[in-house]
Parts: C-alpha cells; sequence; structure tokens
C-alpha cells in the first residue's frame, strides 16, 4: 500500500477515470462483435438459403441430395456446430481480456481508494502500520543496513483526537515531517498521540542528528502557529536496529524496541512500569443498546450502531444530551456483552456528533 510522499489527486482520478473507460470500450467492442457474429450468420444463412432454393429448382441431382433427410441433417448439424464453436470460442476470448483489465481496474482503484482515505493521518489502523513496518524492515534487511524508528508524540492531541481541530493539525503536522524527510522514508500514524517516522538505512549517529534537526524545526513551526498558552509539546523517543520483523508479530517488536530505548535514556524509569497504550481502534459496525440517565434525570435506553471500536471503547453517532463521565450500561441483543462504561467525551466530525464511551476494563466476550 503505497503511504510514502504527497498524493496528486488529480493524477488519481484522471488514472481512474481512464481504466474505467478503457473497460467501458472493451465491453462495448465485446457487445459488437457478438452482435456483428450474429448478422453474419443471419445474412449467410439467408443468402445460402436463396441459392440453394434456386439450385433445387434447376438441379434435379440436387433436389435428390436434399430430399435425403440424413445428409439433410448431418450438413446442417456440422453447421450449427462451427457456428456453436465460434460464438463459444469469441466469447470466452472477449471475457478473458474483460476479466484482466477488470482485475487491472479494481486493483488501481482499491489503491487509489487507500490514498484518498489516508490512514496515516485520520486513523491509525494495525494492518497499516504492520505493512509499512515489514516493507521497510525487508528493505533494510536486502540492503544490508539498519533501520531507525523516530516516534514523534503530543500528548495534547490524545485528548481530542477526533475533533477537527487536532485532525487539521495531525494532517499539517504529516506534511511538515514528509516535507523534512526522505523519499524513501515511510511515516505512519502510530496512536492517537503520535506518529512514527520509519527511516532504512539511517544509523544511530544519523538518528541522532535527525531527531535534533526535526526537533528544531518542529519548534518552530509550533511557535508561528500556536499561542504561547496552546503550543503543543513534542516528545520523541526512537531506535536503531539490524533485526526488526524478525519477531511474529513486528508491532509488538517495535513497541518493545521504544520502550526499552526509552528505559535507557531515562534510568529513573527502569523501576517504573511504562504506561500501557491503548490498543489500536479499528473500523467496525456493531450495535448496542445504550442505557442511562440523561441530562434531565431521566432514564433512556438507546440503539447505537458503532463507528470504531478498540478494545476498551467505542465511538458512534449519538445526540443525547448525556453528562460528561455518566455512568452507561452497554450490551447487546444477544446478551453476550454486558458491562459497564462512561461517557468520556463528545466531537464533531464532518457535522456528526460523536460520542466516546469508555469501558474500566474490556467487557467478556469483548468482540476485540
Amino acid at each position: 500500500m503505497a503511504i510514502n510522499g504527497s498524493v496528486n489527486m488529480s493524477n488519481i482520478e484522471v488514472s481512474t477515470e481512464r481504466s474505467a473507460g478503457s473497460w467501458d470500450a472493451l465491453l462495448r467492442m465485446g457487445r459488437s462483435l457478438r452482435i456483428t457474429a450474429i448478422a453474419v450468420i443471419v445474412v449467410l444463412s439467408i443468402g445460402i438459403a436463396l441459392v440453394l432454393q434456386g439450385q433445387v429448382m434447376n438441379n434435379p441431382d440436387l433436389a435428390q441430395w436434399l430430399s435425403n433427410p440424413t445428409l439433410l441433417i448431418a450438413g446442417f448439424s456440422s453447421m450449427m456446430l462451427l457456428t456453436v464453436s465460434y460464438l463459444i470460442g469469441k466469447e470466452w476470448s472477449v471475457v478473458r481480456s474483460q476479466r484482466v483489465v477488470l482485475a487491472t481496474a479494481l486493483e488501481e482503484e482499491s489503491i487509489n481508494m487507500a490514498r484518498r482515505f489516508n490512514p496515516v493521518v485520520d486513523f491509525h489502523h494495525p494492518e497499516v502500520c504492520r505493512e509499512i513496518l515489514t516493507q521497510q524492515a525487508s528493505l533494510a534487511a536486502r540492503l544490508h543496513a539498519p533501520i531507525s524508528i523516530l516516534e514523534l508524540s503530543l500528548a495534547e492531541m490524545g485528548s481530542k483526537p477526533l475533533s477537527p481541530e487536532w485532525r487539521q493539525f495531525g494532517a499539517e503536522l504529516s506534511r511538515q515531517v514528509k516535507a523534512r524527510s526522505r523519499q524513501t522514508d515511510s511515516m505512519l500514524r502510530w496512536t492517537t498521540e503520535s506518529f512514527l517516522l520509519v527511516m532504512p538505512e539511517v544509523s544511530a549517529e544519523e538518528m541522532g542528528v535527525i531527531t535534533t534537526r526535526l526537533h528544531n524545526e518542529l519548534e518552530g513551526w509550533f511557535q508561528e502557529r500556536f499561542d504561547a498558552n496552546r503550543r503543543p509539546t513534542l516528545a520523541s523517543r526512537g531506535f536503531t536496529t539490524d533485526i526488526l520483523g524478525k519477531s511474529s508479530d513486528i508491532l509488538r517488536e517495535t513497541q518493545a524496541l521504544l520502550e526499552e530505548q526509552a528505559r535507557h535514556t531515562n534510568p529513573k524509569a527502569d523501576g517504573k512500569r511504562m504506561p500501557v497504550r491503548r490498543e489500536k481502534s479499528v473500523g467496525l459496525t456493531l450495535q448496542f443498546d445504550i442505557s442511562g440517565m440523561d441530562a434531565g434525570g431521566q432514564e433512556f435506553c438507546d440503539r447505537i450502531i458503532t463507528q470504531r471500536v478498540s478494545a476498551d471503547c467505542i465511538w458512534f453517532v449519538w445526540n443525547r444530551e448525556v453528562e460528561l463521565e455518566a455512568s452507561l450500561q452497554v450490551s447487546d441483543r444477544e446478551g453476550t456483552v454486558s458491562a459497564k462504561a462512561v461517557l468520556a467525551e463528545f466531537s464533531t466530525v464532518k457535522g456528526e456528533r460523536i460520542a466516546e464511551v469508555r469501558f474500566p476494563k474490556a467487557p467478556d466476550n469483548w468482540v476485540m
């Protein structure tokens, strides 16, 4: 999945329209060939019938041959067999060509759709992270070179990651970092409050220089964009390794290496347990019943449909007025999930009011 670099939307749309146009042209050509073949067969049959009629009337030997039903049926059957064979072969050839074009068009459209969605900026899907890390680790291994990974964190982004302000800021921050990186580097959304910059062929010494330069340039950008009292705090940690991707799960391996490097950088943290990151959320549609007390003190029981789900949170569109930190009961119709939760926050995304409901602990039989 190509995510490196900026995406030219006009080129994507032109490419998609060109693929769709070629596919439609091929379909039209196939239909024209079938219609032409049927028309030729009909015309030839009529012509042959007229010629045979004249020959029969003028040639007694031919009339005698046509009077033999066995020979007549055999000739007619042979002609029909050749006609059907021709049509089947032509249909198979056209369908095979159409399938090749259709598969190519679908592959291009899936890539273009992924680029338009841009999960690096909007949400951090685990499969996207896994694919990017695996590709970069394989590239570094083929080149027999180290790979460096730098995590850039802003705690302020984690408070309201779905708010329009922080979504726009995340997109701008992504562009700023990409503009200061190489074409071979990849940037991905690691958590709600951090990005990963994956850099193959970067040694530990070069990693320190890059980190310092990025810090200085991004801090200058923060000063231009934010007031002093609203300026986010940039934190970073990273590592350089030659063996990334050797374990069964590259995501856990990356997280473990980041935490190990943080402990080495800050020895006081050795005796402390590193804070556990919330599991990554995925787009998932589930139906639940939410019950509790609204802001007016009235009991309610609403049926909702989730937009995103993680191990301890669900996000869904909800217009009911409920106080923050209100106690809620979440259950499904089958009774497999029934757990207490709290309303963490409301945010507005594309004109919709999104509620974030958080579980104190992951429910039993949870989908994640």
